[in-house]
């Protein structure tokens, strides 16, 4: 049974095929492929930053993992493995807590955010 807060977000749950992400009640299965973009962003906390990771389906579904989440681990893991072209966790993190950044372009389906990564 998810939460009030995990309904809101988007929770999500990762594996090989893709993300399922809670919406309205429902699980909603989203192949890899069918991923639109995905932007990192970073939030002032009360105890320092927290670094997030905002999912776009193709036809607008959204699902929203934070740091502090369980499926963060596979879900970065997913990235990098699944999605060609992604900018590498590396860059975009540190460019969300050492570059003061509020926001990364980490996937954009037909795009690749830097051309020395693609």
């Amino acid at each position: 049974m998810k939460t009030l807060r995990d309904e809101r977000r988007g929770a999500m749950s990762v594996d090989a095929d893709g993300l399922t992400i809670w919406r309205g009640g429902q699980a909603h299965a989203i192949p890899w492929a069918k991923i639109a973009t995905i932007t990192a962003t970073r939030a002032d906390a009360f105890l320092g930053d927290v670094i997030g990771v905002a999912v776009e389906a193709e036809g607008g579904l959204t699902g929203f993992a934070s740091e502090h989440d369980p499926e963060w681990p596979a879900l970065v893991a997913g990235i990098a493995r699944h999605l060609a072209g992604s900018l590498p966790y590396a860059r975009w993190a540190l460019g969300l807590v050492a570059g003061h950044r509020t926001s990364i372009t980490v996937y954009r389906k037909g795009e690749c955010p830097d051309p020395g990564d693609c």
